[in-house]
């Protein structure tokens, strides 16, 4: 959500060069996190790359449902964005993490929405009872998850203490 400030401007020399001041302090905090830097074979890359792939629907629509994020991010064209050591995160309505997958790397399809590899994928959820991984998989926003080849899944009982509590 874009921050909104008034600023009153005067005729007066110091006012204008505070108010130019200003809005480059307040344009520099706006920018996102990602820091690119030039690599030297001539392609950009982007440092800590985040995006919010999905929100939860009303009423809960200002709630992160599926946050990917990546170490670095280099752009390959026509929305495509390759990702090195990903890592796609799911939260509950109220916040809570419910499931980490890391992948070392796979492709952002900024249009589509969607995220693929014929690499690895392992997924593990918050608790850590659940465990998959597998290799080639493709992840749509509505929740869709394929793994396509090798996969193995491990899902553990929970112990006494967690069935009483």
């Amino acid at each position: 959500m874009p921050y909104k400030r008034s600023i009153r401007m005067t005729t007066s020399f110091s006012g204008v060069i505070a108010a130019l001041s200003l809005c480059v302090v307040f344009l520099f905090a706006t920018v996102k996190k990602s820091i690119f830097a030039q690599e030297s074979s001539g392609q950009m890359e982007a440092l800590n790359f985040k995006v919010q792939m999905e929100n939860y629907p009303p009423p809960n629509e200002t709630q992160t449902k599926t946050l990917l994020e990546g170490e670095k991010a280099q752009p390959l064209g026509n929305g495509l964005i390759l990702l090195i050591a990903a890592k796609i995160s799911t939260f509950a309505t109220n916040g809570a993490l419910e499931t980490v997958a890391q992948t070392p790397r796979c492709i952002f399809d900024s249009a589509q929405r969607i995220v693929s590899s014929t690499g690895t994928m392992s997924i593990q959820s918050a608790d850590g009872r659940f465990f998959l991984e597998g290799v080639g998989f493709l992840l749509q926003t509505n929740g869709n998850l394929i793994l396509s080849n090798d996969v193995h899944t491990i899902v553990r009982m929970p112990s006494e203490k967690q069935k009483n509590s």
